[in-house]
């Protein structure tokens, strides 16, 4: 562990604890603790067929809590986890092992403003955060292994993204990323294989995503 995790962690707790609340947070929390009642989460932003899943799983932790820093635990360990993803798995491995531990400092104290302006929402977007970290190691390790299974991660990983909430649409300019590196690394004959392939996965989750954890499919045959 690092000075810099350090400062993530204290920077965290210290938002979970004295942020002052979104002025969506009381919708937010309304909409979790009504799902059981009306099956979705109802509302203007939730109108689209998004966040649904994620406000499922919620559900089951915000119906038992009313302490605020409960409350916003899923949310600072998804931003974490997405700290220690990105600063293990990328920036670790592209900086110097003498100049690593200044950019991580420097990293921390970027991600400690960060922290104390936002860390403290009960909004669904985090997980956005967590899952586009997620597609740019993929991406990372796929420039460096040449692995195919990593562009199927990053297929999936889109799919979850655009389903999660509107915010999740920032992960597709990964999209025209996925698309050049198959056209410059594969040999024309599986280009065409290779493209159905990725895109019927990315259907697949995308169907999974939007509609059976939303409920539509539950309302459709029941």
């Amino acid at each position: 562990m690092t000075l810099g995790d350090g400062i993530v962690v204290l920077s965290l707790i210290t938002s979970g604890f004295i942020s002052p609340p979104g002025f969506d947070d009381g919708e937010i929390l309304s909409l979790i603790r009504n799902m059981h009642i009306f099956g979705y989460a109802a509302s203007f932003s939730s109108g689209y067929p998004l966040g649904q899943w994620w406000f499922e799983v919620n559900s089951y932790w915000f119906n038992n809590i009313d302490q605020i820093f409960l409350l916003r635990l899923p949310n600072l360990l998804i931003y974490l986890t997405s700290w220690i993803l990105i600063d293990r798995f990328i920036v670790k491995n592209i900086v110097q092992d003498l100049k690593y531990r200044k950019i991580n400092l420097l990293n921390s104290f970027i991600f400690l403003v960060f922290s104390l302006a936002w860390a403290g929402t009960l909004r669904y977007d985090p997980p956005v955060i967590l899952i586009l970290s997620m597609a740019l190691i993929c991406f990372y390790k796929y420039s460096i292994e040449r692995k195919l299974h990593y562009l199927f991660f990053v297929g999936i990983l889109i799919s979850i993204s655009i389903s999660t909430s509107i915010s999740g649409f920032v992960i597709l300019p990964l999209g025209i990323f996925l698309i050049k590196s198959i056209l410059q690394n594969f040999s024309r004959k599986n280009i065409f294989v290779i493209y159905n392939i990725i895109f019927l996965n990315f259907g697949f989750f995308t169907w999974i995503f939007f509609y059976v954890y939303n409920g539509y499919v539950r309302k459709v045959f029941c």
